[in-house]
Parts: structure tokens; C-alpha cells; sequence
């Protein structure tokens, strides 16, 4: 992940989720499927500038092109008060945990998930076309 302190940067620029990533997504959602159990990700929201978005958006949907439901988070990755965060950009302190599990519980709740073509046009917005998932290439 990012660590870093508040400065607002882009720490790393966007290299799509490793293989070692995919394959235990992949693993865990087979578990999660043999036990009966609901597999869903949240990506976590960072205090970073917004073009971080775009960032956040191709993890999502890469992750959705694996079968596996991303909790929608109409930040979009991005935490916009720094009051919320405790000693770095990713951590949050009690009231930027309270909000967070709020906004977690309503998305959860509402089974509120991200789907391909949501993603895909959020993407478009930022001008950057993903070309769209054939069998074997799912990075988008």
C-alpha cells in the first residue's frame, strides 16, 4: 500500500494489482464461495489529491473484472478532510472512523456495489478509455 504523510502526492502511479494480489483475491473468493460466505472489498480512502481517483477506479474495476463485488464509495478513494486522519494519509482517527463505518454499513446494508459499466464511464469522465474485458485480459 501507500505510506507517506499528509502531503497530498501520488506516492506510486498506477501499475494495475500485482499477480501475487490476484491470485489470493482469487483464492479467497473460491474459499468464500465454498463456505458460503459473501466476499466483498472495500478499497480504502486516502487523504491524497483527487487524481488518486482515477487510481482507485481502475483497482475497482479490475477487481470487479475478477468476479468479486467492490463496495461503492462515491469518494472515490479520496478523503478531502485531513481532520479525519490521525498520523499519515490512510489512517483515521475515532470521528474519521465513525464517519468511515457509517458510510461502510449504509453501503453494505443497501448491497450498494460498484458494476463494470459504472466504472468504466467514471473512467471516461477522467478521459481515459479502458478497453473492455475479453476472456484472459481482465486489467483494464
Amino acid at each position: 500500500g501507500m505510506q507517506g504523510k499528509k502531503t497530498g502526492k501520488i506516492l506510486n502511479p498506477y501499475h494495475g494489482l500485482s499477480q501475487k494480489c490476484i491470485a489470493t483475491l482469487l483464492q479467497t473468493k473460491q474459499k468464500c464461495q465454498q463456505l458460503g460466505v459473501d466476499f466483498i472489498i472495500l478499497l480504502p480512502p486516502s487523504y491524497i489529491f483527487p487524481d488518486y481517483s482515477i487510481h482507485y477506479l481502475l483497482n475497482a474495476l479490475h477487481i470487479t473484472r475478477l468476479g468479486i463485488p467492490v463496495l461503492k464509495d462515491e469518494r472515490l478513494g479520496i478523503i478531502k478532510d485531513s481532520a479525519l486522519l490521525s498520523d499519515t494519509i490512510s489512517h483515521l482517527n475515532a470521528q474519521g472512523s465513525i464517519e468511515n463505518s457509517r458510510i461502510i454499513a449504509r453501503a453494505l446494508k443497501e448491497k450498494q456495489y460498484w458494476n463494470e459499466s459504472e466504472l468504466v464511464n467514471r473512467l471516461l469522465l477522467h478521459g481515459i478509455r479502458v478497453a473492455p474485458a475479453q476472456q484472459g485480459n481482465i486489467m483494464p
